[in-house]
């Protein structure tokens, strides 16, 4: 091995990989291919003090050829295989030579492929060096001597000069940058990003073929579905069930879930007393509108799978994460009667979202329900709205109807900026506010208050120009 020098120059080369357990019978090929002009270099090139992975991926790079000397101990070396990586990563020329019969790993055979290769452990050595050193990859090496190495001079760096045209070209560049990213902040701050990549990767809502039968392990399910299609007893098939939209369940399983694929027109489905703690269970299905009833889920995780969704209503279910409800970018009407939901995020993705009732919610949690531009319809109960509550909207000239009931308010600063608002309920929310900004809407037709607001809205509705009637309710 002394007598091995690696080579160190300008000329093409080969790169020795192997693996160090097999350095006697690579140096001797080695050897081989030197007395043949090849010029060759391996990690005993390695200068002292120089950083190894850098002086390796270096010469590797540089090289015109790489002969792999493939082995158990290659494929289990870390080194060898990332040699075998950077090598196919950067094109250049392999040859692998098996030196044993090797259980390669799917990594390796895979970049391995149909790289030329020599089978050394069965073949007799004049065959071997014959084959190896008639390698095509090899014919430009051979018959030549090496070159000894010339150092190079550093090429003199010529220093720019900031022209016009480069600075303006710069300006232009910056510009573009600073509109990208506040495109992107807004972009994602709003939801339209992550509705696009919604929509991209959602899954086609495929139906089962008619003549599919069926077998419910659910006796709700199949009971309804024997009702439905006529059949007390017998096979029942996917068409007998087309046209039925409406169906309701107490107590499902998650198997009952699951077996909801069966029915291909269900529209309206209602769940009452379930057990489950989420929707995992739902299968993709074309529910429109979904009610759940007395139900003890506290996430709606799975309801991501109702891509067709435009209502949902929930009561006395105590939800306290919506889930993957953003994936439901068809949702026109929510209803969270109950819930006490802490993260309103998923509804960013929501922007056809038009009404909403919220329960047990504080104001700085919902912001990204009160930036949907579509909203019209709005219901807030037992919420801590204090915080200028009226000036959290985004687009509260288009808000039609409102309804307050039990919510702690401070103030009534931008009230006057509802001028759409046709109906509002206030019920034991802001009995000590001055609510004489209700005089200057224009659309206001009605409002109706509990016992306690009357005197203070009495008040503030004298002074209104159009005919607004205050309805008072126990």
């Amino acid at each position: 091995m002394e007598n091995i020098r690696p080579y160190e120059g300008t000329e093409p080369y080969i790169f020795l990989s192997y693996a160090h357990a097999d350095a006697e019978a690579v140096m001797a090929i080695a050897a081989r291919l030197q007395d043949a002009g090849c010029r060759v270099w391996y990690d005993g090139g390695i200068e002292v003090g120089s950083e190894w992975p850098e002086y390796i991926a270096a010469h590797l790079k540089a090289a015109s050829v790489m002969l792999a000397f493939l082995s158990n101990a290659y494929v289990r070396s870390d080194n060898c295989r990332k040699e075998m990586h950077f090598a196919q990563t950067n094109k250049i020329s392999t040859v692998n030579i098996f030196l044993e019969e090797t259980a390669l790993t799917p990594g390796m055979e895979m970049q391995i492929g149909p790289l030329f290769a020599l089978m050394k452990y069965t073949m007799g050595e004049d065959a071997f060096y014959k084959k190896l050193l008639a390698a095509p990859q090899l014919s430009p090496f051979l018959g030549r001597e090496q070159a000894p190495f010339t150092p190079q001079a550093e090429p003199v760096k010529k220093k720019r000069r900031w022209t016009p045209g480069r600075i303006a070209a710069l300006c232009v560049s910056l510009a573009l940058l600073i509109t990208a990213v506040t495109l992107g902040i807004v972009g994602w701050s709003t939801g339209i990003v992550q509705r696009i990549y919604i929509e991209k990767s959602q899954p086609e809502l495929l139906y089962l073929p008619g003549g599919t039968e069926i077998s419910f392990t659910d006796t709700q399910l199949d009971s309804a579905a024997r009702k439905y299609a006529g059949k007390a007893a017998g096979t029942l098939t996917v068409s007998d069930l087309a046209g039925l939209s409406e169906l309701t369940l107490d107590a499902p399983d998650e198997n009952a879930l699951s077996e909801l694929r069966f029915f291909p027109d269900l529209k309206h489905l209602t769940l009452t007393g379930m057990e489950a703690e989420n929707l995992k269970g739902l299968p993709l299905c074309a529910v429109e509108k979904l009610t759940l009833r007395d139900c003890r889920l506290t996430s709606l995780k799975g309801i991501g799978k109702l891509l067709l969704l435009r209502e949902l209503d929930t009561e006395d279910c105590p939800i306290r994460s919506l889930g993957d409800l953003s994936h439901c970018l068809q949702l026109r009407r929510l209803r969270l009667a109950g819930a006490d939901v802490r993260s309103f995020a998923p509804l960013k993705t929501l922007t056809y979202l038009a009404e909403a009732e919220i329960h047990n919610a504080a104001l700085n949690e919902l912001r990204p329900l009160m930036r949907r531009s579509n909203l019209t319809d709005l219901s807030f109960v037992s919420c801590d709205l204090r915080g200028r509550f009226f000036l959290r909207f985004d687009r509260e000239w288009n808000i039609v109807t409102l309804s307050l009931t039990d919510c702690e308010l401070n103030s009534t600063k931008n009230l006057e900026d509802f001028r759409g608002l046709r109906e509002l309920t206030l019920v034991r929310s802001g009995d000590k506010l001055d609510w004489s900004a209700l005089a200057g809407l224009p659309a206001l037709r009605t409002v109706t208050a509990d016992a306690s607001m009357e005197p203070v809205l009495r008040e503030a509705l004298a002074k209104a120009a159009n005919l607004t009637e205050l309805i008072v309710v126990e």
